[in-house]
């Protein structure tokens, strides 16, 4: 597998991550005062920690434009 297409793969990883964890939070939100809330955070907290790890791979081999947008990933985590 070409380098090129391992930072495209590991960059849609870390984005497609980030994505799910920002949709969860969503659910969190939107289930604050519901039974199912303890269920909801804790699925919210494996997605972040996954997305962080998946970013985390990806700045192993990105580009520095890829790099700049990884780091906004991590912070809007």
């Amino acid at each position: 597998m070409s380098n090129h297409k391992n930072k495209e793969e590991a960059f849609w990883a870390a984005e497609s991550g980030v994505k799910e964890a920002v949709d969860q939070y969503e659910v969190v939100k939107s289930v604050i005062n519901d039974a199912s809330f303890g269920k909801e955070f804790s699925h919210l907290k494996n997605e972040v920690s996954e997305a962080i790890q998946q970013i985390q791979k990806a700045l192993e081999v990105c580009s520095d434009t890829q790099h700049d947008r990884l780091k906004e990933f991590q912070t809007q985590l």
